[in-house]
């Protein structure tokens, strides 16, 4: 009886093209990505505190309010004293308002501001430093 010769399968998979692939589209992925940068109008000089944390908050729940000098600011865009409360009142009450405030700038001012937000009863307020 004659034996039929069995042919030998491909015991190894040759993974060099598939590693290729994977790593051009880590690059084009990475390449690509666009991240996310915060929004401010002001350049400002913040003030120092040894309590300062790092607050993180998700996006549509919180509005940053930056204060220099002259000029306000609500997420980027630059508002007047008399424009802030009826820029914010349509704001969810249980949302976070975050205050830049220049180290330079008078405290009255930014008295006027909490007040505002007091009178909108928006509690959920913290104001920005950096960390010593």
């Amino acid at each position: 009886m004659a034996r039929k010769k069995r042919r030998e399968g491909i015991t190894s998979l040759d993974l060099t093209a598939l590693i290729d692939i994977v790593f051009q589209l880590l690059v084009f992925f990475m390449i690509s990505t666009v991240f996310k940068q915060d929004r401010f109008a002001l350049k400002l000089s913040l003030p120092s505190a040894f309590s300062s944390e790092a607050t993180k908050a998700e996006e549509k729940k919180y509005k940053t309010i930056e204060l220099k000098e002259n000029v306000i600011a609500i997420d980027g865009e630059e508002v007047t004293m008399a424009e802030l409360g009826p820029r914010l009142s349509s704001f969810n009450k249980d949302g976070s308002i975050f205050v830049r405030a220049d180290e330079g700038i008078a405290y009255k001012k930014v008295v006027e501001v909490l007040d505002i937000l007091q009178k909108l009863e928006l509690r959920k307020i913290s104001l920005i430093t950096n960390k010593k």
